[in-house]
């Protein structure tokens, strides 16, 4: 089979309210993933996972079984994306770092919207943030010192395993990578560290910071310039591979 096929994933945090917010939240990555990928004749399909609030490794295990699934439909690792957004990009590299490590092909890139990849949550932007960030932050002095998003993901797990916060991870032979973040998210961090070690190994990977945005700013946004450049900036990255 020819076809190119696109996984996305959706956080956010891990923590998932209703069905219908799951649902509306990967119709709409699913819907943005389509118009960026049209000229690269990409085709989104989601991978719901019954996993989504569980703790590592299982939402990771369904992200791989939906991976291999697509492998066994007949679509070349080549021509598969891998796109996450918050949580979701975290465990889109998480993902393709077991992959790289489980000698599995890789996919032709990753597409990450303000990747949640420092679980401990230790990234300078987590304080400097802290009163800028619409959605985690807070204007209350209280909150200095308390983790602003739940770190039930890790599970049993330590919050340092390179899976789970893959700031911490080596990049060595990890396919391309486009990055995407509002300069005032308090996981800013995540994503310029993440593309600081990628680039220090020589990996192709662009990191792109839209000044005054929020957190996963141009999957909810489509009326703001931001979040139409940020799309197109998306289909010229793929298209260019």
């Amino acid at each position: 089979m020819n076809g190119r096929g696109n996984s996305p994933m959706y956080g956010p945090g891990f923590v998932i309210f209703t069905a219908a917010r799951i649902y509306w939240a990967l119709t709409t990555i699913a819907t943005e993933m389509r118009w960026c990928c049209r000229n690269a004749g990409t085709m989104p399909m989601c991978f719901p996972s019954t996993n989504a609030q569980a703790p590592y490794p299982a939402p990771m295990d369904d992200a791989v079984e939906g991976y291999q699934w697509l492998q066994d439909q007949g679509y070349a690792p080549e021509n598969i994306v891998i796109a996450g957004n918050s949580a979701g990009g975290g465990l889109s590299i998480g993902t393709t770092l077991r992959l790289r490590d489980e000698g599995i092909a890789l996919p032709k890139c990753l597409v990450l919207s303000s990747p949640w990849a420092d679980v401990s949550q230790e990234g300078e932007s987590y304080t400097y943030n802290r009163k800028n960030d619409a959605s985690f932050g807070s204007l209350s002095d209280d909150a200095v010192g308390h983790k602003a998003l739940p770190t039930t993901y890790a599970g049993n797990e330590s919050v340092y395993n390179l899976r789970i916060s893959p700031v911490y991870a080596e990049y060595e032979g990890m396919p391309p990578m486009l990055i995407q973040a509002g300069t005032t998210e308090m996981l800013l961090s995540d994503s310029e560290t993440v593309a600081a070690r990628t680039e220090a190994v020589g990996v192709n990977v662009r990191l792109i910071e839209y000044r005054g945005m929020w957190h996963t700013f141009y999957t909810a946004m489509k009326q703001f310039r931001e979040q139409k450049e940020a799309r197109q900036a998306t289909e010229n990255f793929i298209h260019a591979l």
